[in-house]
């Protein structure tokens, strides 16, 4: 009966081993699928996080570059309202 009991206990011991064994590959093979998906992700995250960056600086250059113009414009009118002659009353 022992030896039965051992036999018993030794095939336990190696089921268990290979089913902890398949166990492990399969975690490390759902995790690097998850990392893989992970890693996908963050790179388009970071594109769009990228290219809204980009469009937010092109805008704020083309007001930037209004500001200037209408600035000169104002400033020419202003000169010109100033250096002009006026008429001297009599």
């Amino acid at each position: 009966m022992r030896r039965q009991v051992q036999k018993q206990r030794a095939s336990l011991d190696s089921s268990m081993k290979r089913s902890d064994s398949m166990l492990r590959s399969q975690s490390k093979y759902f995790d690097s699928v998850s990392l893989a998906r992970d890693m996908e992700q963050n790179n388009r995250n970071l594109s769009s996080f990228v290219n809204n960056l980009r469009e937010r600086e092109k805008k704020e250059k083309q007001k930037m570059w209004m500001r200037i113009g209408l600035g000169i414009v104002f400033l020419a009118i202003g000169i010109i309202g100033v250096t002009r002659k006026r008429k001297v009353k009599k």
